[in-house]
């Protein structure tokens, strides 16, 4: 005999603070968005902003064609959000990866290129309804066509975030 708990949040007793609240739709906020084909150039000594052009989902969050999310209403909380990306190239060089909320860096992590590198930053985030997240890349390396995206196993260039509490 199968059970079904109806709950939009979870709570201590006692408290006014939610620990967990479930969307309208019965998902917890999260989405996963990748940097698929067409691939995108990173001009030399420029840092710019993924601009990520397929999603797996978006529970609460939208995604403008700029690559920018932004956390809608009734889905703030704390975040884990994940970017993973690699630089389509097998020259030596420096570059970056870095998560931003609302322009400020969250986390970021320098590379040393080799060949076809990936770099993955991870953090948690308090998140407000309204924040905005990116990823951004810079590198240094030399002209790149087509820097970073595409699929090699799966898409080579994603971020995903889930609330892990309200």
């Amino acid at each position: 005999m199968a059970s079904i708990l109806n709950v939009d949040k979870i709570r201590a007793t006692g408290s006014t603070t939610d620990a967990i609240k479930i969307l309208s739709t019965g998902h917890i906020p999260c989405f996963h968005v990748s940097r698929v084909d067409p691939r995108q150039t990173i001009a030399q000594g420029s840092a710019d902003t993924v601009a990520f052009n397929s999603n797996d989902f978006l529970h609460g969050w939208t995604l403008a064609n700029t690559g920018v999310l932004t956390c809608s209403s009734g889905s703030a909380g704390i975040y884990l959000i994940n970017f993973r990306c690699r630089i389509n190239s097998g020259s030596d060089g420096n570059w970056y990866a870095r998560i931003m909320k609302n322009n400020g860096s969250l986390v970021g992590e320098y590379m040393q290129n080799e060949y076809f590198e990936y770099c993955n930053v991870a953090t948690l985030a308090s998140i407000a309804d309204g924040d905005e997240i990116k990823a951004v890349v810079y590198q240094n390396i030399g002209t790149i066509s087509d820097t970073i995206g595409g699929t090699d196993l799966g898409p080579n260039c994603y971020m995903y975030g889930h609330r892990v509490s309200a």
